[in-house]
């Protein structure tokens, strides 16, 4: 995400250069030949192992932020190359049969909400009508 303002600027500026839902589509094509490549099983089409996606995600993003825009080393940090540098590690360890990787079971389903109100409970919503108000 960016970090602040000029970064957001040099994105937008970006946006329609180089895509970043198009790189990630591509890191996800890139990851998942690696597992085939390596004999390891997959999950459903344009899926990744949960185990993987951040470093489908770092190199996506390392890729975006170094093809798409201008030089800028706000955006272009250090800690984001080094990010990439190690999905490119990762990669290549798959593909070397050196890293095991544990697909997804297709029929577990994963839930990243959050349930704030446990079930059966109301919750009063009166005490917002005054937000805002000075």
């Amino acid at each position: 995400m960016p970090k602040s303002s000029r970064e957001r600027r040099s994105i937008a500026t970006a946006k329609g250069q180089d895509d970043l839902a198009i790189i990630v589509a591509e890191c996800v094509d890139i990851f998942r030949d690696a597992i085939r490549s390596s004999g390891q099983p997959l999950g459903p089409d344009g899926t990744i192992p949960l185990s993987l996606r951040t470093y489908v995600l770092s190199r996506a993003v390392w890729l975006f932020v170094s093809r798409g825009l201008p030089e800028n080393k706000a955006v272009q940090s250090p800690s984001r190359q080094k990010e990439g540098d190690r999905a490119e590690d990762v990669l290549q360890q798959i593909i070397d049969k050196k890293l095991k990787v544990i697909a997804n079971d297709p029929t577990q389903t994963i839930s990243h909400g959050v349930s704030i109100v446990r079930p059966g409970r109301r919750v009063r919503t009166d005490s917002f009508d005054k937000l805002g108000e000075t």
